[in-house]
């Protein structure tokens, strides 16, 4: 399989004693100071590496067209929002976006316990606030069931006028005294129709009648079709990205198995706004017994399941339709590494940035480290 040429490895966001995690991030374009910078936004881990561990959402700039990122000026940890100010220990899965009137937001989850999360966007009318946390606060998903919304980084569409987010509900229930949540993922897709000042849930829903799946359908993404109508992607734990299509949001198709191989970990597909090309990022290989579309190196072959989660290699690939794709290329390969959770950022028609999870055995896991990737088009 061919390496992506022209790629610079820009920022590696590593682990220390204190800060044990940094993972799952989003890109924007904003104005600082009246200078245009590229905003870039993760989760700062300081109280362990799981999941439900201490976490605050911090930020590095780059002002050279994403060719080198640092923290603000002044700032030690680049922290922008407290997981405290919502009375929790964890904020994550952040997802950035400029609204049609202008403002910015950032979105994320506050995980209020193990069985249960709130999406918020924090609303900022000016950019220069954003890195001062003063915004506006809006609270994202109206919840019909309780339970255990899972929404990736980078996942936000904006779409005819209206705002997209697709989330995988895995519901909580009582059983013997105790809260337990399902392991099954059911996605709904949640609407604004006001520029994301109000939000309201979609009447259907996507769900994998598969007796084969613990999974179901998790950590879903949309985008639009050439044709205007809607794609959602999904992954599973059967070694496939699954797919349905919905002609504008409220009822879906049965979920079918996509073009995607793919092990228990999300594919990214986001769209360029200058020429509507489409860009893939994901992992190709379903695991063992799993049907390849693509030939797969000896190298990751032979890849280290146990450190690296079989989320390597990682690749990129192109498509002016959404259907038909170009061969995948190699953007990370480490066999020990796994590299998921990633977020594109387009520069123009020069460039494209890449953020993804790039954790090996020295960093704890998987999700311990952030790597920033710059690839000239």
């Amino acid at each position: 399989m061919p390496e992506i040429k022209n790629i610079s490895y820009v920022k590696q966001i590593t682990p220390s004693e204190n800060n044990p995690r940094n993972s799952e991030g989003a890109f924007l374009d904003v104005t600082l100071g009246g200078r245009p910078a590229i905003l870039f936004v993760y989760t700062r881990f300081s109280g362990g590496s799981g999941d439900h561990a201490s976490a605050d959402l911090a930020c590095l700039l780059s002002y050279d067209g994403g060719r080198s990122f640092e923290l603000p000026e002044g700032s030690d940890d680049g922290v922008i929002i407290r997981a405290s100010e919502y009375g929790v220990d964890n904020i994550m899965s952040v997802s950035l976006i400029r609204f049609v009137s202008g403002d910015a937001g950032v979105f994320f989850l506050s995980k209020e316990n193990t069985s249960f999360t709130i999406a918020h966007i924090r609303r900022f009318a000016c950019d220069d606030d954003i890195l001062s946390g003063k915004g506006r606060e809006i609270r994202v998903i109206p919840y019909i069931y309780p339970g255990y919304y899972v929404v990736n980084n980078d996942r936000l569409l904006q779409h005819g006028g209206n705002i997209y987010v697709p989330a995988a509900l895995h519901r909580s229930v009582m059983r013997d005294g105790d809260m337990l949540t399902e392991g099954r993922g059911v996605d709904y897709i949640f609407v604004s129709e006001d520029d994301g000042e109000t939000w309201r849930e979609m009447p259907g829903n996507i769900c994998l009648s598969d007796p084969y799946t613990s999974s179901g359908l998790q950590e879903p993404g949309l985008i639009d079709m050439p044709d205007g109508s809607l794609y959602c992607y999904m992954r599973t734990d059967i070694g496939m990205q699954y797919e349905s299509f919905s002609s504008d949001g409220r009822y879906w198709t049965n979920p079918q198995r996509s073009r995607f191989t793919a092990p228990c970990s999300p594919l990214k597909i986001k769209r360029r706004p200058s020429d509507g090309k489409y860009f893939a990022v994901w992992n190709p290989y379903g695991g063992a017994g799993a049907p390849q579309l693509i030939d797969i190196d000896d190298k990751n072959r032979d890849r280290d399941a146990h450190t690296s989660w079989q989320r390597t290699p990682l690749v990129m690939a192109v498509s002016g339709n959404c259907a038909d794709w170009s061969r995948p290329e190699i953007v990370d390969d480490d066999p020990k590494r796994g590299y998921c959770y990633p977020a594109i950022h387009f520069v123009g028609d020069d460039a494209v940035l890449l953020s993804y999870c790039s954790g090996g055995p020295d960093d704890g896991h998987v999700l311990c480290r952030t790597t920033i990737a710059r690839i000239e088009l």
